[in-house]
């Protein structure tokens, strides 16, 4: 839900925003990294070491 005027989202938007985002970190990106290795090897393996999965620098 939207403050009037202002076009972001609220404190109980945001919590389940934040919730969301933390869902997709913990659960989902490390199933990814391992079906993308299941699926390329070491293509994978050599990408993966020289890239940051989400914010770049952080992780």
């Amino acid at each position: 839900m939207a403050t009037p005027g202002t076009g972001g989202p609220t404190g109980r938007a945001k919590a389940r925003m934040t919730a969301g985002r933390g869902v997709f970190v913990g659960f989902q990106i490390p199933r990814l990294d391992a079906h993308m290795a299941e699926h390329y090897g070491q293509q994978w393996t050599a990408y993966a070491t020289r890239t940051k999965k989400l914010v770049p620098g952080l992780y």
